[in-house]
């Protein structure tokens, strides 16, 4: 990404954490107009405050804000976060970093984005080092951490961080729920043989980066098995949500085809309780019964699609499709990726963007919410941040 020119929106409560943080950003990135904070003299007595902060905003490309029962209660900050959203949403673009400085309500926009907790017991410097890594940071040389209150020294790269973090264990698939990746692990540990058909979709550039076969069975087969290696994270249809979907979809066409079809079979206008005194109900049973026929088929050819679908994210990049299906899955190389974005039409339209040409894949939140996890944006923001650590580190 461009050099980071950032404007950090904080409430003037939180002016302690916010003044250290845009101090910490302004060391590293060697510059004190790096960072525009107006805790920190970016306000002068001539400007309109007001038409400072609209330029600030629309000219600096990163948008940090700082996360408090504060900030929550100031429509000056809510102000800025919905002013930074449109900006994201349009050409120019903008890179969002929400911060948890305590603990407070987080609006839902700001949900589907990978927050930064600074809570205790996390330390300041570990959360500091993510904010460096979203910010695709690169300090050139190691140096001892910042410390307080002078911030004396560079951090700890935020590789270097990532590589000390002990391997774990990974559980069998079938008993592991997914979890927000708390650290990104510099490369896969090859457990088990694989090879990638030359038929992969999407792989033929680097087709050793994405796994798509275990011992010639696709990945997709293969989730349940306990001898996947510990950095693969397995996502499979939850059949709850799909029951879910069902029950809710049936209660709710019930409803509704019950006045469509008392519309229908009334031939008389008037108030509702006169309109269904004058209801054929014969004819009123068969608009029921059709309608709510289309809906299970609809909804059932939906669910049951989707019943064995199954996402696997790997370090190098992601396989979907049906875990049951002998067809080759989609397949995402973050070799050939160019961008990666969220576009906000009706639902979240989640954007892979491939070989620098338009062609592309969608995934929607309908789809990703047949997955086992509460939130779209938390496997979203988890893509986002894989495709950024393995592009730095194809970098260096």
């Amino acid at each position: 990404m461009p050099v980071p020119r950032i404007f950090l929106s904080h409430s003037s409560q939180d002016n302690d954490f916010g003044m250290r943080l845009t101090e910490d950003l302004r060391h590293v990135l060697g510059e004190d107009d790096a960072v525009w904070c107006d805790a920190h003299g970016g306000l002068y007595g001539g400007d309109t405050w007001w038409r400072k902060i609209m330029y600030e905003l629309s000219t600096r490309n990163v948008f940090i804000v700082v996360l408090s029962p504060d900030a929550a209660a100031s429509k000056w900050v809510d102000s800025e976060i919905d002013i930074a959203w449109r900006q994201k949403l349009s050409s120019a673009g903008k890179l969002i970093i929400p911060v948890l400085y305590q603990p407070c309500q987080i609006r839902e926009d700001l949900g589907t984005l990978q927050v930064i907790s600074f809570l205790p017991p996390r330390s300041y410097q570990d959360a500091f080092n993510e904010v460096l890594l979203a910010l695709e940071l690169m300090p050139r040389k190691k140096t001892s951490r910042i410390t307080p209150p002078d911030a004396a020294a560079l951090s700890v790269s935020a590789s270097d961080t990532l590589a000390a973090s002990p391997p774990t264990q990974a559980a069998p698939a079938r008993d592991q729920p997914y979890g927000r990746r708390q650290t990104l692990p510099a490369a896969p540990q090859a457990a088990i043989p694989i090879s990638s058909p030359a038929s992969a979709k999407h792989a033929q550039a680097a087709p050793e980066q994405v796994p798509m076969s275990i011992d010639g069975a696709s990945v997709l087969q293969r989730i349940s098995e306990a001898n996947i290696p510990s950095d693969w994270r397995v996502l499979r249809a939850s059949r709850k949500k799909l029951i879910r979907l069902l029950i809710s979809g049936l209660f709710i066409s019930l409803i509704l085809s019950t006045f469509l079809g008392a519309s229908v079979a009334s031939s008389q206008t008037g108030d509702l309780l006169s309109m269904l005194a004058r209801v054929d109900i014969a004819l009123l049973t068969r608009v029921v019964i059709t309608l709510i026929v289309l809906y299970v088929g609809f909804a059932g050819s939906i669910c049951m699609g989707a019943r064995n679908s199954a996402l696997v994210l790997i370090p190098e990049g992601f396989v979907y499709g049906d875990a049951k299906s002998r067809k080759s899955p989609e397949v995402i190389n973050y070799r050939e990726v160019v961008d990666i974005r969220i576009v906000k039409v009706f639902s979240s339209i989640f954007i892979v963007k491939l070989d620098g040409k338009k062609r592309g894949r969608h995934i929607t939140n309908r789809l990703i919410n047949f997955w086992e996890f509460e939130s779209p944006g938390e496997i979203i923001q988890d893509i986002i941040d894989d495709y950024r650590h393995f592009k730095a580190n194809e970098a260096m």
